[in-house]
């Protein structure tokens, strides 16, 4: 009797995972969760595509084929609600359930939304995360029309964001928390290195700073 696997996330874990488990066992059940619109792809250089540097097609890993190739079900779009580990059963935004012998659970981490800590208005048209394709596009259509920006979050993820303004020709401001960017991990001479090169795409730092509430017009813009 094949046994049945279910691995929530479609990233190089488990993507890779679906992979191992396709070459080990041909007759096995493989369902492969992921509440992303697309297979899997190259997050690295998704800030390369919202620069406007890259189109799309680079930066996809793997087609939907790849999967339906291997015999492996991708469910694209679906959320998981919920695992009953009694039951052996994944169930999902839509009401369907995923039985399995062995379940997986590959979904990364996440960045906070602003919402999360209660921010007002942080959901708002042109508000953007940065973690999926999704977000690049997003971000990218609305930095070919904008002519300000405003970042938020003195990490990684918010010096891509930074270059992706310095890119695109924005004038942005990056909201830094602390008194230099990344500061548990750079002295405040390295840090200012970096502090000048934004400077010089047209991203200001602004120190010792961070966000109360968004205030939006009638259309929620």
């Amino acid at each position: 009797m094949s046994r049945s696997h279910v691995i929530i996330g479609d990233g190089i874990a488990g993507s890779s995972a679906a992979e191992t488990i396709r070459e080990a066992d041909p007759d096995a059940d493989i369902t492969v969760i992921t509440d992303e619109g697309e297979a899997l792809y190259n997050r690295i250089l998704i800030k390369e595509f919202a620069k406007g540097k890259l189109p799309e097609a680079p930066i996809s890993i793997h087609e939907p084929g790849w999967y339906e190739e291997r015999d492996i079900d991708l469910e694209l779009d679906t959320h998981v609600t919920g695992v009953d580990t009694e039951a052996n059963v994944v169930h999902t935004h839509s009401g369907d359930e995923y039985e399995y012998d062995k379940l997986l659970v590959a979904t990364g981490g996440t960045p906070n939304s602003l919402a999360s800590f209660g921010i007002e208005n942080a959901d708002a048209e042109g508000i953007h995360h940065f973690w999926t394709f999704q977000d690049a596009r997003a971000i990218r259509e609305h930095a070919d029309e904008a002519e300000k920006g405003i970042i938020v979050g003195a990490g990684l993820l918010g010096i891509d964001l930074a270059a992706i303004c310095g890119a695109q020709g924005l004038d942005a401001h990056y909201l830094m928390r602390g008194e230099c960017w990344w500061r548990y991990a750079l002295n405040p001479e390295g840090a200012e290195v970096l502090h000048d090169a934004m400077r010089e795409k047209g991203v200001t730092p602004v120190f010792d700073s961070g966000v109360d509430r968004f205030e939006v017009d009638d259309d929620g813009h």
